[in-house]
């Protein structure tokens, strides 16, 4: 009986399991890593502009270098409050909410004595 393996079965490695779990797990985060990849990409860009390090950018976000170079890699599901700190670091936006509102602004205020659990209280104006 002959065996009839093709030339590349013969030189074929399995997959490991860690690697067919890395491929489900990119499959499975495929959103978010992609717009992860365009901050990324966004992010250089504004340091580029600046003429900003990465030292300089986590010395003012108050995280390490090391943080700087994860996200800057492209593939960390980044939280709102990490997204801020960059926008301030920046001194730009990087991201937008749209709906049926469009607002100029967000004027934050102390809250009312007597207001429930509330320590500021936030209005949106609307363009006119």
């Amino acid at each position: 009986m002959t065996d009839k393996i093709s030339p590349i079965q013969r030189i074929a490695i399995p997959m490991s399991d860690a690697e067919a779990a890395e491929i489900r797990n990119i499959a499975e985060n495929a959103s978010w890593m992609r717009r992860s990849m365009h901050l990324a990409v966004e992010i250089r860009r504004q340091l580029r502009r600046r003429n900003m390090t990465q030292k300089q950018l986590a010395d003012l976000m108050g995280v390490t270098p090391a943080q700087i170079t994860k996200i800057l890699g492209g593939r960390e599901n980044l939280g709102l409050k990490t997204i801020c700190k960059i926008e301030d670091a920046l001194g730009c936006e990087l991201i937008s909410v749209a709906g049926n509102q469009t607002i100029s602004y967000l004027d934050i205020a102390p809250a009312q004595v007597g207001e429930p659990d509330s320590q500021y209280v936030i209005s949106v104006k609307n363009k006119t």
